[in-house]
């Protein structure tokens, strides 16, 4: 998977963005075969794909409301 600069791809396990999931951000170019990555291959149910600046402020968003509790 080839991830450009600027971008955030978030990979899930389960399907509807659930389950256990992995945070990859660009530039980057990701093999999930032979690698630590492995138990990724085959195994991807869903996947998000932001923007990192549109990523980085739902972040800040959490980290507000988390602040709030």
């Amino acid at each position: 998977m080839v991830i450009p600069a600027n971008v955030v791809v978030t990979i899930y396990k389960n399907n509807y963005q659930t389950g256990e999931s992995m945070v990859l951000e660009g530039p980057k170019e990701v093999s999930f075969e032979g690698s630590q990555l492995k138990q990724w291959n085959d195994n991807i149910e869903s996947m998000v794909i932001k923007r990192a600046d549109d990523f980085q402020k739902a972040a800040g968003e959490v980290d507000k409301i988390r602040g709030e509790w």
